[in-house]
């Protein structure tokens, strides 16, 4: 990152310079050309003053005074050496110019023919000294560098931005996405950086998924194969046919066991890519509560479970997907329930909330967040009766973002844990996928 702001230091100065230099060569042209046009104008003056005149040049009195100040002098024809060129412009009628120019001088002779006198006018502008040239040329120069210096500090901003997007870009290639360029600068490169931040964050996103389901692969499945490895070798040495069709019934658990496993992963990895292919289509969300509450119900019929719903609600979503997160949901609080769960259902203008309370140990505010990330495993108070592999709020809130929502984890008013699960009732742009689900009951 330093060389390459060294770098650009150096060839930024390197432009400095070579626009200096050519602004000045510039001005200087510019400068000696204003001259010339001003000793045509003289000249011009000159020429028609005398015009008129039958008298000898070298006698009129006025010319006396402007030859005072343009250097004029006369001479004869005979004293005057032509060239070819010349001799043809006065042929013409044309004055003669001869313009000499240096780097910070100029010398300007013009010669104009008066035949009928048979001399020659010879008006000659040449600076008395070298700051006549030089000072304005300097006054251009000093506004030229400030000009300069002004730029260069206006552009170093977008030269450090672009320099932090390199080097973002860089590293994103060497496989570090936590990196992040400034979102700060002119607009059309803010726009940029803000883009390569979403692409950084994404495949970091991607990344810590890859690791889950690694850490998956590596822990959560080696319980449940070490299960059916030590019941294989106690069938292959089993003579009783009881016992055989135990091993046999833990063997099928732990296969399905691992088949869940498998399942759950599979789902969560394209909820977390891929909402963009998930089906919406309208749905009548309060008999899908209530059918599914029923079914809940039965399953935990220790429990005081109540639904509180208002009028009926139908709203835009995917069927399948938003009634497994209210399953998982509701399941959740069943498992940490003592003894009352409420799931409520609100709806306030476009926006859509489930809260599903219970009276468990509750989740401290600190652990929260990780109640959504998978295979978190929270304190012993909330997981004491855990089963399951950490994955079903995990889908919960990718389900929630992929109807343009969220879940999140806060306090009950039953002295637990409540989950509220918000989004939209609205149409949510969305492609149609391979599966199609169905709204109807």
């Amino acid at each position: 990152m330093y060389f390459s702001t060294v770098r650009h230091l150096i060839q930024t100065l390197a432009i400095f310079c070579l626009a200096v230099c050519s602004m000045a060569l510039v001005t200087r042209s510019l400068f000696i050309d204003h001259i010339i046009e001003v000793h045509r104008d003289y000249v011009a003056l000159i020429v028609q003053a005398l015009q008129t005149q039958t008298s000898p040049l070298h006698a009129n009195s006025g010319l006396r005074r402007i030859r005072g100040t343009w250097h004029s002098q006369f001479k004869s024809e005979t004293e005057v050496a032509l060239e070819t060129t010349e001799r043809a412009l006065i042929e013409q009628g044309q004055p003669v110019e001869r313009i000499d120019t240096g780097l910070v001088s100029a010398h300007l002779q013009t010669l104009v023919h008066f035949p009928e006198q048979g001399e020659f006018l010879i008006v000659t502008l040449q600076p008395r000294s070298p700051g006549e040239l030089v000072v304005p040329a300097l006054i251009h120069l000093i506004l030229l560098v400030a000009v300069l210096i002004i730029s260069f500090f206006t552009a170093r901003p977008v030269m450090n931005l672009l320099d932090h997007l390199i080097y973002s870009a860089e590293s994103m290639s060497k496989g570090d996405f936590e990196v992040r360029a400034p979102e700060e600068g002119p607009h059309s490169l803010v726009r940029l950086a803000v883009s390569i931040n979403r692409l950084a964050q994404g495949m970091d996103r991607m990344v810590q998924e890859q690791k889950v389901i690694t850490h998956a692969l590596n822990h959560e499945i080696r319980t449940p194969l070490a299960r059916l490895r030590l019941a294989m070798d106690m069938l292959y040495g089993c003579t009783e046919p009881d016992s055989s069709k135990k091993l046999l019934a833990k063997m099928d658990r732990d296969i399905e066991e691992m088949e869940s496993l498998a399942k759950e992963m599979l789902q969560w990895a394209r909820l977390s890519h891929h909402h963009k292919s998930i089906t919406f289509q309208m749905i009548p969300l309060s008999r899908m509560l209530q059918d599914l509450c029923s079914d809940l119900w039965e399953l935990k019929p220790n429990l005081n479970s109540s639904l509180n719903m208002g009028k009926e609600v139908s709203c835009m979503g995917n069927l399948r997907l938003l009634r497994q997160a209210v399953e998982n949901t509701i399941r959740n609080a069943q498992r940490y329930a003592d003894s009352t769960i409420a799931v409520t259902l609100e709806h306030k203008g476009p926006h859509l909330s489930l809260f599903v309370d219970d009276d468990g140990p509750g989740i401290p505010s600190e652990d929260r967040e990780r109640v959504f990330i998978p295979f978190e495993c929270l304190e012993e108070s909330r997981s004491r009766q855990t089963v399951g592999f950490g994955l079903g709020m995990a889908i919960v809130h990718q389900i929630m973002l992929a109807h343009g929502g969220r879940a999140e984890a806060l306090d009950s008013p039953l002295g637990g844990a409540r989950i509220h699960l918000t989004w939209t009732s609205e149409p949510i742009l969305a492609t149609l996928s391979d599966d199609q689900d169905t709204a109807s009951y």
